[in-house]
């Protein structure tokens, strides 16, 4: 593996992150603060 790999795949991996995070984030909080924004 080359570095070149690395530097594809870590964007890739940080959007599936921030994707699970905002989904775990809207799932931990039913609709407590939906009317906030």
């Amino acid at each position: 593996m080359s570095w070149e790999w690395y530097f594809f795949m870590i964007p890739i991996f940080i959007f599936i992150v921030s994707l699970l995070f905002l989904t775990y984030e809207v799932l931990k909080t039913p609709d407590k603060e939906e009317k906030t924004t």
